[in-house]
């Protein structure tokens, strides 16, 4: 469908250096940031982590 996105798996981030579908995110908390639609929660709750979360929760992604 038009607008619809496929999600691509998130083995092997550590891989990448440019994130989201398009690939123009250069970190990973710049494309959580860009999320809407359906994302936007998720969005909402990596917003509400204090920093120190945060980082850890985007070193988790990046080592999958």
């Amino acid at each position: 469908m038009p607008g619809e996105f496929r999600t691509q798996p998130l083995f092997g981030m550590q891989f990448l250096d440019m994130f989201m579908h398009d690939g123009v995110s250069e970190t990973v908390d710049e494309a959580v940031q860009r999320h809407g639609g359906e994302g936007s929660a998720s969005r909402t709750l990596f917003n509400q982590l204090s920093p120190t979360d945060q980082a850890a929760l985007v070193t988790f992604v990046m080592h999958l």
